[in-house]
């Protein structure tokens, strides 16, 4: 569906008060839009985001060998796995 752009507008709000806002920034009631939200306080952005994360991971459990990682010891992991496609991404450009 290709839309005309129209010049985004940032409301901050409470979720409460969000149809009230978006009347107040001039968009007609009755009328579709489309809306991105993202919380104002990085605060409650970051405790939103870990919870959204939390829940995912909860629907895929950790094989065993994974399971109580320090973040330090996962950090290694993923720098040891950069490392390695390095190294055969190297040998076959050559």
């Amino acid at each position: 569906m290709n839309l005309p752009e129209t010049a985004p507008v940032t409301i901050d709000t409470s979720v409460e008060n969000i149809r009230d806002a978006v009347i107040r920034a001039g968009f007609r009631p009755g009328r579709r839009v489309r809306v991105s939200v993202a919380y104002a306080d990085a605060d409650e952005a970051r405790e939103a985001e870990i919870r959204r994360l939390s829940a995912i991971l909860d629907k895929h459990p950790l094989p065993p060998e994974f399971r109580n990682l320090t973040e330090e010891r996962a950090a290694e992991i993923a720098d040891e796995a950069v490392a390695e496609r390095r190294t055969v991404r190297q040998r076959v450009r050559k």
